[in-house]
């Protein structure tokens, strides 16, 4: 039995004896099973033990619908892990709200450091009902955004609806957004709030036959235009000169809005397929959401017209043009007007970086001379780091494979940490093989940078020689497993994909057959089999896909015949591919696996120069490519 060191309710340092680090899971089990008495014996034994906080915090939990209301505030009052204290806040902010004790909510909602959007609406409702100000443009700001609302904001907004706050265009705004994202469980509710019925037949039809909903549609009826607008949209997923054929044969029974929305729709659809037609919708539309006008802008990139590629730039808000991504390609339709001086300043901005656009700037500048300071955690630092409860509680999870909880209880700890204190922290991590939290330290600092713990190499020996085998560069194949897994060996994706490599079991299934190996899913958490299995696709798609590797990495995480697809009829600038992949998570993905790669070469070779020459995307093949 080995002693802790603790810190327990108001700062008091003790020394106990722990048995608990397996039955902190047990207690979690007790609380998923509604098993009270267990858990409320539990929470009392295991009082003042580094885990037991955990265990409090999940009793308090089960009895929040009852418990007065000053029991949860003394132990709020007293709970010094920020994690816990967190969950158990915002909990109790639902529970208010519930209470409908709306004089309680604001307080306690002050006190949230980082606050997720249920508990904002029920802060934003309770100042409805307290009469005060300064939450209803917030509040219709978030009603405006295309994404589903959590179920905790409904009441907010069904009072808003009530009053008179939403009146009915900005409900029917907001019918919009959601039609765009066939979210039926949003439409159901925005439609309650207009006090409309269900459009069954007239949904089913414009979903599955736009052509005759809109034949057949009542253009005065407002939500009968909306799912005009809607069908449109769904017709341009197939086809999109259908799509413009209908739309200019009902152009004029829309208004103007609706028909900058409907042109819009069918550019943004044109654009995912990367038809450079998409330009003239864009056009034809005049008024652009802020999705469209990125998109506006890579339609510009594949057809290679810097023109109306710093047309795009120029109309979006200035905190969009700002992002680093389109500061560098300003930069460079700068330089196709021969704006030199003006375009190496905008470069330069970015080059002081080692990310993705860092490192472009530079392939353009020149690689930098100076070799970037890997800084080493301090003694007083890793003094810190050993001692810091948080991260000693963080670990001890781990240890009882509580997973989920560990990564909370880490990362809340380094809240505001130095970055002395990230580097020794990122340190400790690494000494436990807990490499996903040694990046993730690693990566918060601002000024002190550790290249070595950001970019960790473990299982080297591994990694290398199947790589070596196959002349695969190990750079690159270190760069994709840490956005894949943050070498994690357990690690599982919601769509099955496992291991070091995220292997999907189908991919692996083929493989093994390839190589005449046994497959079974178990091994694919034991670090040979996995990366000798995902080295094996890597290659094989490489050589499927002309041996370039931008194709390869992209083919990686969307496919090959994705990748492919993606490719244009005439050769293009790499960068320019990356740019205007349609898939937001593997345009990202391949951005960061080349950047990984670039660090992974030079910590592998110190005479690396550290800029990003991604050369080029030939056409697109005809050949039929083999494999899953």
């Amino acid at each position: 039995m080995r002693k802790i060191l603790c810190l327990f309710f108001l700062g008091v340092v003790c020394s106990v004896s722990t048995a608990w680090a397996d039955e902190v899971a047990d207690a979690k089990a007790a609380f998923a099973q509604g098993q009270w008495p267990r858990l409320e014996r539990m929470a009392r034994d295991m009082r003042g033990d580094l885990l037991g906080d955990f265990v409090q915090y999940w009793w308090l939990l089960s009895q929040l619908s009852t418990a007065p209301g000053q029991q949860i505030d003394d132990f709020l009052a007293q709970e010094q892990d920020p994690y816990i204290a967190e969950r158990l806040r915002s909990a109790w902010i639902h529970e208010l709200l519930r209470r409908q004790d709306y004089a309680a909510i604001p307080a306690q909602f002050a006190r949230l450091l980082a606050p997720h959007e249920d508990s904002q609406c029920a802060d934003w409702r309770a100042q409805q009902v307290l009469a005060q100000t300064g939450w209803r443009r917030p509040a219709r700001a978030r009603w405006l955004q295309a994404s589903a609302l959590p179920a905790a904001c409904r009441p907010l907004y069904e009072a808003m609806a009530a009053s008179g706050d939403l009146d009915e265009d900005l409900l029917f705004r907001r019918v919009r957004l959601t039609l765009a994202h066939d979210d039926e469980s949003e439409l159901r509710f925005e439609l309650q709030l207009l006090g409309r019925s269900w459009p069954e037949h007239a949904l089913m039809l414009a979903r599955a036959q736009p052509q005759s909903f809109i034949a057949q549609a009542d253009f005065q009826n407002r939500l009968q235009r909306e799912l005009v607008l809607f069908a449109i949209e769904r017709c341009a997923r197939g086809d999109r000169e259908v799509a413009r054929q209908i739309l200019q044969a009902h152009v004029s029974e829309l208004p103007v809005g609706a028909r900058a929305y409907a042109w819009q729709s069918i550019g943004l659809q044109a654009a995912y397929h990367q038809e450079v037609a998409a330009l003239a919708d864009f056009a034809r539309a005049g008024t652009l959401s802020g999705a469209a006008r990125e998109w506006e802008a890579r339609m510009a990139l594949r057809a290679g017209d810097w023109s109306r590629l710093r047309q795009a730039i120029a109309h979006m808000e200035a905190s969009q043009a700002q992002q680093r991504v389109w500061i560098y390609w300003q930069a460079r339709a700068l330089q196709q007007a021969h704006k030199v001086q003006a375009a190496r300043r905008l470069l330069a901005r970015l080059s002081d970086d080692d990310d993705y656009y860092g490192l472009l700037a530079r392939d353009q500048l020149g690689p930098l001379l100076r070799r970037p300071f890997d800084a080493e955690p301090t003694a007083s630092a890793m003094q810190w780091a050993e001692h810091a409860v948080g991260l000693r509680r963080a670990l001890a999870l781990r240890d009882a494979g509580l997973h989920y909880e560990a990564t909370q209880e880490w990362n809340w700890t380094l809240r505001g940490a130095s970055d002395a204190q990230l580097i020794a922290a990122a340190e400790l991590a690494f000494r436990q093989a807990w490499y996903d939290r040694a990046i993730y330290a690693a990566e918060r600092t601002h000024e002190l940078r550790s290249l070595r713990l950001r970019y960790l190499a473990p299982y080297h020996e591994v990694l290398v020689t199947y790589a070596d085998e196959l002349h695969l560069d190990p750079a690159w194949v270190y760069g994709l497993i840490r956005q894949e897994s943050r070498f994690t060996t357990v690690a599982r994706s919601g769509v099955g994909a496992r291991g070091l490599m995220q292997i999907m079991p189908a991919t692996a299934q083929w493989v093994a057959r390839h190589l005449g190996l046994h497959y079974h899913v178990a091994a694919m958490n034991e670090v040979g089999v996995n990366v000798q299995l995902g080295t094996y696709y890597l290659k094989h798609i490489l050589d499927e896909l002309d041996d370039n590797p931008v194709l390869a990495t992209a083919a990686y995480n969307a496919g090959p015949r994705r990748a492919r697809q993606w490719q244009g009829d005439q050769a293009m600038e790499a960068a320019v591919y990356v740019e205007s992949i349609p898939f937001a998570e593997t345009r990202d993905y391949v951005k960061k696996v080349m950047t990984n790669a670039e660090h992974y070469a030079l910590a592998f070779d110190a005479s690396h120069h550290m800029v990003l020459h991604l050369q080029v995307v030939p056409a697109r093949a005809g050949a039929v490519l083999q494999g899953p």
